[in-house]
């Protein structure tokens, strides 16, 4: 399954020049990972190795987390992240939370 990174606001970048914070890595289904950092406003996540991103504004959620905008979102709680990317839903596990 093909999943890219592709909306209005999507940046090419290097992480660690969005923000001082550590970005987490997702692995997911399908062989795909992702590199989220989270802001209190926003997301901002790229797929690996190719840095290819998007900035997601955080949304209400009665639980959890979400972040979206009109192509993506990104819907977890704990160690677990489902990515939408237009309608294509993939389930993501914390790479970090796994390790510790």
């Amino acid at each position: 399954m093909g999943i890219s990174l592709s909306s209005c606001g999507t940046h090419n970048f290097s992480t660690a020049a969005y923000t001082d914070n550590r970005p987490v890595r997702y692995d997911c289904e399908n062989d795909v990972h992702l590199s989220v950092l989270f802001s209190p406003a926003q997301a901002l996540i790229s797929m690996l190795p190719d840095e290819q991103g998007v900035v997601l504004n955080r949304e209400t959620s009665a639980s959890g987390f979400l972040y979206a905008n009109a192509n993506s979102s990104i819907r977890g709680k704990g160690a677990e992240l489902v990515f939408d990317q237009q309608g294509a839903i993939i389930l993501c596990q914390s790479k970090t939370t796994e390790n510790n």
